[in-house]
C-alpha cells in the first residue's frame, strides 16, 4: 500500500523547470501540478512494470500450486523467480511474510493484503526461540549443528523470518531440513552522540574469526508437509482471466460491470496495484474487497515486543556455553559484555589496530566513551545461493546470473 500512495505522490506533483517572465531563464524546482495525460501515462508505466515483473512469476505460482482465484497486493516490482514445485499453504504463508503481506483464503480465494500487524521484531522472534530450547539443545546450537526443526512450535515464527523474500522462501520450502542453525556470542560497543542524541552501536568480532561468506548447495527434505489450497465452490460472474495486473479503481469498476452494483473505494488507494486471477461470485467478491480495499486504521501502533538488554544477559549467564569461543581483542573479556564495562574507543584501537576502519565507518570518534552491551549472532545457512536478478545478457550476447549467498545472520542485541 505504500507503495502505491508514494507512486500516486510522485505522479501527481513534480519538480520541474518552469518558464519564468517572459525574456528570464526557466526557473528550476518549482512544485506543479502534472496534467492529466501526464499522470495517467506514469500510472500506465507503473502498471506495466508490474505486469511485466509479476504476472508471469504469480501466474506460474497458481500453476504449479493449482491455484483458481488469487487477488494480491502489490507491493514493489522486486524479482524473484516462480518456484517450480508446489508447497500449499506452506508455501502461501512464506510468500505472503517475504513479500510483506497478510494471507487468507476467502471461498477459495487465495488473497494477499498489506494491512495487518506482524506482532515482534525478529530479534524478540529468534531469542523467544532459542530460550524455549533445552540446555543440550542450546549446546548443539552453539557449536553449529542446530536445524530448524529444533525449535518445535516455534519453528514457524523463525522461517517466517528467515524468508526474507520469495527466492529465500521457496528455498527453504523445498530444502529447509538442510539448515544449519547456529548462535555466537557477539558483543557490541555503543556510543551517543552528544551532539545529536543518536546512538550508534559496532559490533566486536571475535579474534580470528573467517566466516564463509557462501556455502555449497545441500539437499534436503521440504519443511513442512503438503497440505492442499481450498479451492472456489463454483464459477463467479467476475471473470479476472488467467493472470493480470490492474489498479483497485479497476477492480471496483469490473465488479460493477459484472454485479450491476456499486461499491465505495477510498481514493487515495484508487491505484494501488494488484494481480488477479479466476473467477469470483459477488458475495465473494465483496469479502476480498473488503481485504485489498482497506486502509491500515490511523490509530495507535501496537508496542511490539524487543529484547532487552537484561534478559539478554540473563540468558547468556544461564548458557555460558554460548560464550565460548569468543576472543576479544586485547584484555577484554566476553563477561566486559554482559557487566556493561565502559572504555576509550581508542582503547579498542589500540588492543585490536583493525578496528579502527570499523569505527570510522560507524562514525565513532577515537576520544568517545563507549559502553560494552552483549549480543548474539545468529546464522542460518541452507548452502547454495539464490537469484536475485532475472537472467542477464552481456552486450557480447552472453549470459550470466546475479546471485545472493543463502547464508543469513541476524544480530540480536539489547535496548
Amino acid at each position: 500500500m505504500t507503495a502505491a500512495i508514494l507512486f500516486m505522490s510522485a505522479a501527481c506533483i513534480a519538480v520541474q523547470a518552469t518558464q519564468g517572465k517572459q525574456g528570464e531563464p526557466p526557473r528550476y524546482g518549482e512544485i506543479i501540478p502534472l496534467t492529466k495525460e501526464q499522470v495517467a501515462e506514469a500510472e500506465q508505466r507503473f502498471i506495466a512494470a508490474l505486469q511485466k515483473e509479476w504476472v508471469p512469476r504469480l501466474t506460474k505460482i497458481c500453476e504449479v500450486e493449482g491455484i483458481d482465484a488469487m487477488v494480491f497486493t502489490l507491493a514493489s516490482p522486486e524479482y524473484f523467480p516462480a518456484w517450480e514445485k508446489r508447497h500449499g499453504v506452506a508455501g502461501m504463508r512464506l510468500l505472503a511474510s517475504s513479500t510483506d503481506t497478510f494471507w487468507e483464503q476467502i471461498d477459495g480465494v487465495q488473497v494477499f493484503s498489506v494491512v495487518g500487524e506482524r506482532n515482534s521484531e525478529f530479534s524478540a522472534t529468534f531469542l523467544d526461540a532459542l530460550n524455549s530450547l533445552s540446555p543440550s539443545d542450546i549446546e548443539q546450537i552453539a557449536n553449529g549443528e542446530g536445524t530448524l526443526d529444533m525449535f518445535g512450535s516455534k519453528m514457524d515464527a523463525v522461517v517466517e523470518r528467515v524468508a526474507l523474500d520469495p527466492a529465500m522462501a521457496d528455498v527453504l520450502l523445498a530444502r529447509g531440513s538442510s539448515t544449519s542453525v547456529a548462535v555466537r556470542f557477539y558483543p557490541h560497543v555503543r556510543y551517543r552522540d552528544p551532539a545529536t542524541g543518536k546512538v550508534k552501536t559496532m559490533g566486536i568480532p571475535s579474534q580470528g574469526d573467517s566466516d564463509p561468506f557462501f556455502t555449497p548447495e545441500r539437499e534436503g527434505q521440504p519443511l513442512y508437509p503438503y497440505l492442499p489450497l481450498e479451492k472456489p465452490a463454483g464459477h463467479g460472474e467476475l471473470d479476472l482471466g488467467e493472470g493480470k495486473v490492474m489498479t483497485l479503481l479497476a477492480f471496483n469498476q469490473e465488479a460493477e460491470k459484472a454485479f450491476g452494483a456499486q461499491y465505495y473505494i477510498d481514493g487515495r488507494l484508487a491505484q494501488t496495484p494488484l494481480f488477479v486471477r479466476g473467477r469470483l461470485d459477488q458475495a465473494t467478491f465483496e469479502k476480498v474487497y473488503l481485504k485489498v480495499g482497506a486502509a491500515t486504521p490511523p490509530v495507535r501502533k501496537p508496542d511490539r515486543e524487543k529484547v532487552r538488554r537484561d534478559q539478554l544477559s540473563e540468558l547468556l549467564r544461564q548458557h555460558p556455553e554460548l560464550l565460548e569461543g569468543w576472543e576479544g581483542p586485547g584484555s577484554i573479556k566476553a563477561e566486559d559484555a554482559l557487566n556493561g564495562r565502559t572504555l576509550v574507543a581508542s582503547d579498542l584501537v589500540a588492543a585490536d589496530p583493525s578496528l579502527a576502519m570499523r569505527l570510522d565507518a560507524y562514525g565513532i570518534p577515537r576520544d568517545a566513551i563507549v559502553e560494552m552491551e552483549p549480543g548474539l549472532l545468529f546464522i542460518f545457512d541452507p548452502g547454495g545461493s539464490r537469484d536475485v536478478m532475472p537472467p542477464q545478457v552481456t552486450p557480447e550476447g552472453k549470459s550470466y546470473r546475479r546471485t545472493m549467498s543463502n547464508r543469513m545472520q541476524f544480530v540480536v542485541i539489547g535496548s
